[in-house]
């Protein structure tokens, strides 16, 4: 029996269990689970590599890229998944904080991600925002939960030599009243003449919704902006960041999985080679 037959079989045997369970007939649904554990326990390897085989067909025609992300998502540890933190904002904005500050990666990863954010944020061609800022930023340092007088505390407050960028940070929590409107008027004042932007981090698109013109970007974009970054090197701060993305991945995107690709739920990989093919 092919492949192609086997999962006919199943497909027949399973529809022909519904009906019988919606007629109320308990004894030909035994018989028809019978028939379908014959079907499929008598070659189980063939039926479920018939499942698995259009994912390692799909994986192995990704770019040499593309797989080295992959890998990444395959074998770096999850940062905060350990520590059940997966959801915390504060621990999420120190990173991407982290991330943001070139004088404190070293050489390995140096401006990358900076430009990468940047890059992101000039897809509003009306933002007047540039990626080549990040090249006066070797020095600059992205400060977290940063408190400026009359606003509170600002998640990411980032200083660079052209623009100053105020980033709220959401994962679960929603807006206090007049926070957007509290961090327009901070970055309102920026000085030397530089521009100032508020950039609203969050895991939907548009949710939480806002009303004031703020540059919208999601976690789902720093995962696919960074993880090209961390799959270039293996130094610690490559690994630290491929571990905050892993996190990224598996809890708040539902991709990836636990050890190796081919043991990760299919749904999960299936939503993790669209992501890499999208972005290649």
């Amino acid at each position: 029996m092919t492949h192609s037959e086997l999962l006919q079989h199943f497909l027949t045997a399973g529809e022909r269990i519904r009906r019988a369970e919606e007629a109320g007939l308990p004894q030909a649904r035994l018989a028809d689970l019978d028939h379908f554990r014959g079907l499929v326990q008598a070659d189980l390897d063939a039926f479920l590599s018939t499942l698995d085989a259009p994912f390692e067909a799909r994986r192995v025609g990704l770019s040499p890229r593309a797989l080295s992300q992959l890998a990444v998502l395959e074998t770096t540890p999850d940062l905060f998944g350990p520590l059940d933190h997966i959801r915390a904002e504060t621990l999420h904005t120190r990173v991407v904080a982290w991330a943001l500050s070139p004088h404190r990666l070293g050489p390995g990863l140096g401006t990358a991600p900076l430009r990468a954010f940047l890059t992101l944020l000039a897809r509003d061609e009306t933002s007047g925002i540039s990626p080549e800022w990040a090249a006066s930023a070797t020095h600059r340092i992205a400060k977290p939960e940063h408190h400026v007088r009359g606003c509170g505390r600002i998640d990411v407050w980032l200083e660079l030599a052209d623009a100053v960028f105020a980033i709220e940070a959401k994962v679960d929590a929603g807006l206090r009243d007049f926070q957007l409107e509290d961090y327009q008027a901070a970055v309102k004042n920026p000085t030397r003449g530089r521009k100032g932007f508020v950039v609203f981090l969050t895991v939907e698109r548009d949710n939480p919704p806002s009303s004031l013109p703020t540059l919208r970007v999601t976690f789902d974009d720093l995962l696919a902006a960074w993880l090209p970054i961390a799959a270039e090197g293996r130094s610690g701060e490559h690994l630290y960041l491929g571990a905050w993305l892993r996190t990224l991945a598996h809890h708040l995107y539902e991709l990836s999985g636990l050890g190796p690709f081919s043991s990760w739920p299919r749904a999960r990989r299936g939503r993790t080679l669209s992501q890499l093919e999208d972005h290649h």
